[in-house]
């Protein structure tokens, strides 16, 4: 569902994000830098990924000059 209101070049981003993030060097990357374990590490990931599709489901707000 948070795809189907983006455009081409947002999926896209969407899906490198969370490519990234779920990979074994974002893993890695939580234990070398915040001495996170995999569990913490993953929940942290399923947060930023929650939180990543809500955003994409949220109205968009217009711009402001």
């Amino acid at each position: 569902p948070a795809m189907e209101r983006l455009g081409r070049e947002e999926r896209q981003w969407l899906t490198d994000v969370v490519f990234v993030l779920s990979s074994y060097s974002s893993v890695r990357a939580f234990r070398d830098y915040l001495g996170l374990n995999t569990d913490e590490a993953g929940k942290r990931v399923a947060w930023a990924v929650r939180t990543l599709a809500r955003g994409a489901l949220a109205p968009k707000r217009s711009k402001r000059s």
